[in-house]
């Protein structure tokens, strides 16, 4: 077999391989359109900020907008006292601002169990 043959037949196994792979790709987009079972039907989020939605969300990426605020003061943290410049004091924080969720203070714990 000379190399005009053998690339022939690279050339031949080629397309048929990928005739193969294009027929499963057509098989498989067709299946996942009339066999998914799951819907995506709502979606919500909470991130710090105020974010209450995927849109606030990108608006805040987009946007660059910063989330960090200091610490709240409705979790019943002793903010004060949480403070210490000396980082990895157990039970105690070397920072003063963080991401927060906004108004996760009336999160209802005990409905959770």
């Amino acid at each position: 077999m000379n190399n005009e043959d053998k690339l022939r037949e690279y050339l031949r196994r080629a397309m048929a391989d990928l005739h193969e792979s294009r027929e499963r790709l057509r098989r498989y987009e067709s299946a996942v359109v009339v066999d998914d079972p799951v819907v995506v039907v709502g979606m919500g989020c909470r991130f710090p900020g105020g974010v209450v939605s995927a849109e606030g969300l990108w608006d805040v990426v987009v946007g660059g907008v910063d989330v960090v605020s200091g610490f709240p003061v409705d979790r019943g943290w002793d903010v004060e006292g949480l403070f210490d410049p000396v980082r990895g004091v157990v039970g105690k924080s070397y920072v003063r601002e963080g991401g927060f969720v906004y108004d996760a203070g009336f999160f209802d714990a005990e409905f959770f169990g």
